[in-house]
């Protein structure tokens, strides 16, 4: 007989091998053969030969978890299956799927009941009688067939006992350990395979805990009558109402509570038992792979272990640790699940710290709390995306003294006293002070006899690692004679400090990816856990640098920095839900909690003085010219030149300030639509402020900001209100230049009317106190209301009373704290109609990798790809032969893939989808005549981010360049055809030898070195060391010129990087919403910037450098990025808006403005897109005005001073020609802000 099994979504089809191993012995013929999804959909021959055993086969069985999209190639399978008639059974945790394929099984309904019953109950005896049936069907053996053992479905596991009652084992532990229990599939322990599970009994019990090893079957089964974990936690795991168990350790992959709900098809399911239950959950994993391969890669684990053990346990709220075992081969060849030792001892760690919580009563738990201060600079202290990390922490303190924490004497009152305690303290930033007072400064010093017992703890190659960075311990970084400083400031049982300086900021360091943390970054982690006593860290934040330092990219090892620093303490991370990439970093990475946070209030910029007398002044020359009145145009175009020049605002319509009344006049439509897009633009209103409730202004604008967008099946209320004032709001939008006949008005005053009604509509919500019945009368008499009442029905009913519980933030810090688990929830932007993933509070996760890019996104990302193909060809008559893109996770997380699916369409590929689930299976060529140009050549920068979490979506984006690259096609309807000849003839002409060439030539795919990240742009940038843009240029191809995809894990490939730059006319990097602009943060200027330094630096000129824009997926833009710069310093920088939303926030407020111009003048120092009034603007604002300057100065007058220093480096390199008063200006300020500074250290 020619027997195949299969393993769909569950990679254990090696199960069936033992009993396979005893038919043979017994001496009869068996042609066995035996897959798991993840290879056949790895590899295209491997399949293709599966394929071909599987039409030869007599008798199939499948094993199928969740579905059989699981499988990509299914449908060859199933074709396969059908064409040859081959009697298959295919079983599914999911009844609805076992009983689709009932039909390929062309036994009787009793065999199939039989097959069942061995497949459902398994074990050696159970699959060797299984695999008789098959002998006496098809090779008409005369056997005898025995009845289905029945193995018991759950119970408690030890080494050595034959007794697997729950309770009796429960009532002999030692109640004064914390109980641990241990989770495993009822199969495994039935085929006796539990090495890997006595390894994390014999850890658990090494370090302190009970442990309690639980084997069932995951949900209720009938047939074997097992009862499912949902009834295991509730009948057997509980007494008198509370959980017997402090923690779980999870080694079963997926998703536990769909497996547990049979028949849900979502993501989700809302019927969380593990949240019912309330411990921690820690996800562990059993590789594929074996323990030698997998500590020599960087990768940790495969695209599709990714998916089971990692992304899918997320979905349930589950702690990401590392792999307890490795599959290795006994001799006879058959698999087992091999113990990690190391690794269950950190697993053990981790549950036992976590499960200790739960018995240590407020008063007497120690927790840290650190803040980020990086770089090193007083200025930068507290930093952290969108949030006010101090007036949170003050929040978070006091929420300790009511909870009942030791928090000492007194704890500060406000941000101001608690910025002042700490920086009056120890910081990261020594510049200023002495040796002598940062010993007197520090909290404690870590004498050298103390470090060397803890360094010695770390492996030799670590600490040879560590010493090649950073020399012989303690080093001399942040260090008093051989003493290690120790920062923070201690209240109580509470110590607030700063993350360890990362020191890349060292000069030595700059050009090395992979350079490791100083002596003093792990040095004071271990003195948090074991001189201070810390029982539990809260990172402050989005976000620190622990998560980043080098190593695996998930299944860390013990030589992994993020895994020996941490050293299993508790992580608990408050992280913005607008950023899922770096959070699931952290998550994956530093087994952290996630409490996800609230985004800053978003606000419509509207108009302010300049803008409003340049709107008004347009109008006025419109409806004058369209009354004919010539004269009175003439004289408002006198005005409009006047406030135009005062602007600086020729440059924005691509006008000289001397072009003749012809060329004005010719612009003013594109002017009035320019006017009426900065009004719309959606800008930041301060900062966050962990567990507060908005209220008053910050609550009508989050209200406003949500139901802007539609949100799903919910509509956009603004787009209602056109609607039922007779207006459809795109054609508002788009054409705001435009008259509208019915009223007379400009469609850009009509749109202000329609913003108008809706501010005033939430207003007049918000007075009635949302309560929907008063709220739906405030639409009666409006026409086409069916809409808007279901918007407001929803603001009422579900936005309001989730904004409302933003107060869960602080109170899931809280539950962390108390070893409690924090319930997960969807992430991403919520203004980017996804109102939806809020309350905020929640250990968010993040997207199902094989569904991306999604059908929506697919849509999204064509129109983004057109609309940037379409401004290239009008700027230059013909099609870009080269594309560059950067790609990062966070972007595909949140939008489910418009990046992938813009680098498909552009190559001429379009992905194939399963109708269930919409996981992607496969790829397919679209014709030239379809897609009506040519096939675009396309090169990416993919993240380090991007590289560890989606490898999947390399490896289809790197499949699809060689799909293309097969086509029988010329070179003029495909470029990727051409430039991929050019290179090659290149290549050999520089002396490389052809086949090397060839294969050289193909790739397409550059990303972070393997185990690092980064672009390293930022880091000379921060520094100013750099002398020109040339050495910007050079420090990005040195960090991005390590090649990815199919086969390809991170080679250094120095000349196909070049090459590709040396060609580029396009760079790309969109942007999915207005939470984050260019100048928010670093990475953009990092990664797209540092691209176009790096194109000059080969090519001698910046390429076409596009940001496309789909906040409003129904309304998407695309800009060049100096046309962007520019808009928003119109709509944010300058207006009063901004800076009057980030005086309240004190010190971190004013940090925004510091970070802001680091990055206007990163952009300017990669790209040359700053003009000098937006250098200007940034000195008349926040410097030369005087109540923003009295603010700056007394709010934070190290920002205020790194702003100065900042404007006159712009001046002094001649990126700035700014005016001898100004200059002179700045000198001044520099020269008093320096002598202040002095002055602080000096208290």
């Amino acid at each position: 007989m020619k027997y195949v099994n299969i393993s769909i979504g569950t990679m254990d089809s090696f199960l069936m091998n033992e009993a396979v191993k005893i038919i043979q012995s017994q001496g009869f013929e068996l042609d066995y053969h035996n897959y798991d999804n993840a290879d056949l959909d790895e590899d295209p021959l491997f399949l293709a030969d599966a394929v071909k055993v599987i039409s030869e086969a007599d008798f199939i069985t499948i094993k199928v978890h969740g579905d059989t999209s699981y499988c990509k190639k299914f449908d060859k399978i199933k074709n396969a299956i059908e064409t040859h008639n081959i009697c298959t059974h295919l079983s599914c945790t999911d009844a609805c799927v076992t009983d689709a394929f009932r039909y390929m099984f062309t036994g009787s309904d009793d065999d199939y009941n039989l097959i069942m019953a061995y497949s459902v109950f398994g074990g050696n005896d159970n699959f060797t009688s299984l695999i008789k049936w098959g002998l006496k069907r098809f090779d008409g053996l005369d056997l005898e067939i025995p009845e289905p053992a029945h193995p018991i479905t759950e119970g408690v596991y030890y080494p050595g006992s034959n007794d697997h009652d729950m309770r009796k084992y429960i009532d002999s532990l030692d109640t004064t350990k914390p109980n641990i229990g241990i989770f495993l599939y009822q199969k495994q322990w039935v085929t006796g395979n539990l090495e890997s599970i006595d390894g994390l009994i014999r850890a658990v019990e090494e370090l302190g805990g009970n442990p309690v090893a639980l084997f069932f079957n995951t949900f209720e089964e009938k047939i074997d009558g097992s009862k499912g974990i949902k009834r295991i936690l509730k009948e057997d795991m509980t007494r008198d109402g509370k959980p017997v168990l402090d923690a779980i350790i999870e080694t079963m992959s997926f998703s536990q509570t769909l497996v547990a709900t049979p028949g849900v098809g979502d993501q989700i399911c809302d019927d969380n038992f593990f949240l019912d239950y309330g411990v921690p959950v820690i996800q562990t994993m059993t590789m594929v792979s074996d323990e030698a391969t997998w500590r020599e890669r960087l990768e940790g684990l495969s695209p599709a272990e990714i998916a089971y053990d990692v992304v899918h346990p997320e979905f349930d709220g589950q702690i990401i640790s590392v792999p307890c075992a490795s599959n290795e081969y006994k001799e006879g060849g058959i698999r087992y699940y091999h113990s990690i030792k190391d690794r269950a001892l950190r697993i053990a760690d981790m549950a036992i710290m976590w499960g200790r919580l739960r018995h240590i009563e407020n008063k007497d738990r120690k927790v840290a709390i650190l803040l980020y201060q990086y770089p090193p600079k007083n200025a930068d202290a507290g930093g952290a995306a969108g949030l006010d990390t101090f007036a949170s922490v003050v929040n978070i303190l006091n929420r300790m003294r009511t909870d009942g924490y030791d928090v000492g004497d007194h704890i500060p009152e406000t941000p101001k006293e608690l910025v002042d305690i700490l920086l009056s303290g120890l910081t990261n930033d020594t510049e200023w002070i002495s040796d002598d007072e940062v010993r007197k400064r520090a909290e404690d010093t870590i004498p050298p006899e103390q470090y060397d017992v803890w360094y010695k703890q770390l492996s030799e190659k670590v600490r040879i690692r560590i010493e090649q960075d950073w020399g012989k311990p303690p080093g001399d970084f942040y260090t008093v004679g051989k003493d290690i400083i120790a920062t923070g400031t201690i209240f109580g049982n509470i110590i607030v400090g700063f993350q360890p300086d990362r020191g890349r900021d060292i000069q030595a360091n700059y050009h090395d990816p992979n350079c490791v943390h100083p002596h003093q970054y792990y040095a004071y982690y271990k003195w948090l856990r074991e001189d201070f006593g810390a029982n539990a860290v809260i990172h402050v934040g989005t976000h620190g640098t622990l998560e980043w330092l080098p190593g695996k990219s998930v299944a860390l090892s013990g030589d992994c920095c993020p895994d020996y620093i941490l050293t299993s303490l508790p992580d608990i991370y408050p992280y913005v839900i607008g950023n899922p990439g770096e959070g699931i970093q952290a998550k994956r990475r530093a087994a952290a909690v996630i409490i996800d946070h609230m985004i800053p209030a978003m606000t419509r910029a509207g108009g302010y003085d300049e803008i409003l007398e340049l709107e008004g002044a347009v109008q006025n020359y419109m409806n004058s010219y369209a009354q004919g009145q010539d004269q009175n145009c003439l004289l408002i175009l006198s005005k409009l030149r006047e406030i135009l020049t005062r602007m600086d605002m020729f440059g924005d319509l691509k006008l000289s300030p001397d072009c003749s009344d012809e060329e004005l006049t010719g612009k003013i439509d594109d002017l009035y639509d320019y006017v009426v897009d900065i009004k719309e633009n959606l800008i930041k209103d301060g900062l966050h402020i962990l567990g507060e409730i908005p209220s008053g202004k910050r609550l009508e604008e989050d209200v406003y900001s949500l139901v802007r967008m539609a949100n799903g099946d919910i509509p956009s209320m603004r787009e209602s209100i056109a609607k039922s004032m007779g207006y459809d709001i795109l054609d508002l939008q788009n054409n705001s230049s435009q008259r509208d006949d019915a009223s007379g008005k400009l469609k850009g005053q009509v749109l202000e009317d329609v913003e108008t009604c809706m501010e005033s509509m939430i207003s007049a919500m918000a007075e009635s106190g949302f309560e929907e019945e008063q709220c739906l009368k405030l639409i009666e008499g409006y026409e086409s209301s069916e809409d808007l009442r279901k918007t407001i029905s929803f603001v009422c009913s579900e936005l309001y009373p989730n904004l409302m519980h933003m107060d869960n933030e602080i109170d899931s810090v809280m539950k962390g704290l108390q070893g409690e688990f924090i319930e997960p929830g969807p992430s991403g932007c919520p203004t980017r109609g996804r109102a939806q993933i809020l309350p905020t509070g929640r250990n968010f996760y993040s997207i199902d990798p094989d569904a991306v890019p999604w059908h929506s996104s697919w849509e999204i990302g064509k129109k983004m790809a057109d609309q940037m193909l379409e401004r290239f060809v009008d700027e230059h008559g013909s099609y870009p032969k080269n594309i560059g893109i950067v790609m990062w996770a966070t972007d595909t997380m949140k939008t489910g893939g418009d990046d992938t699916a813009y680098v498909l369409w552009l190559m001429g590929i379009r992905p194939v989808w399963t109708g269930y689930a919409g996981r992607v299976k496969d790829l397919e060529v679209i014709p030239v005549s379809e897609l009506g140009r040519p096939r675009i050549d396309v090169t990416l920068r993919i993240s380090g981010l991007f590289r560890d979490t989606f490898p999947n979506l390399v490896r289809m984006i790197d499949r699809a360049v060689h799909m293309v690259a097969d086509l029988d096609e010329s070179e003029d309807e495909n470029y990727i055809l051409a430039n991929l000849r050019r290179d090659i003839v290149l290549s050999i002409e520089e002396g490389m030898p052809e086949d090397q060439a060839r294969e050289d030539a193909m790739i397409r795919i550059f990303g972070d070195a393997p185990g690092s990240y980064g672009s390293g742009t930022n880091i000379l940038v921060r520094t100013s060391d750099w002398k020109d843009q040339s050495e910007i240029g050079k420090i990005y191809r040195d960090y991005g010129e390590y090649a990815y995809g199919i086969g390809r894990s991170g080679e250094r490939k120095p000349d196909a990087f070049r090459h590709k730059l040396m060609n580029m006319d396009v760079t790309v990097k969109n942007s999915v919403s207005r939470e984050y602009d260019m100048f928010d943060n670093d990475d953009v200027y990092t990664d797209l910037g540092g691209f176009n330094a790096a194109v000059k630096s080969v090519r001698g000129e910046m390429p076409m450098s596009i940001i496309g824009f789909s906040a409003d997926t129904s309304n998407i833009k695309t800009k060049t990025i100096d046309e962007e710069g520019r808009y928003i310093f119109r709509s944010k920088i300058n207006n009063p808006k901004w800076v009057e939303g980030l005086k309240p926030h004190g010190f971190k407020g004013a940090q925004e403005i510091s970070k802001m111009t680091e990055y206007v003048f990163g952009w300017d120092a990669t790209s040359d897109i700053i003009e000098g009034w937006e250098y200007k603007s940034i000195a008349d604002n926040f410097l030369f005005n005087e109540d923003n300057a009295e603010w700056f100065r007394d709010a934070n007058p190290y920002a205020m001073y790194e702003v100065t220093s900042r404007l006159l480096e712009a001046i002094y390199r001649e990126m700035w020609d700014a005016d001898e008063e100004t200059e002179q200006k700045l000198k001044d300020l520099f020269e008093e802000l320096e002598g202040d500074i002095e002055g602080l250290n000096d208290r």
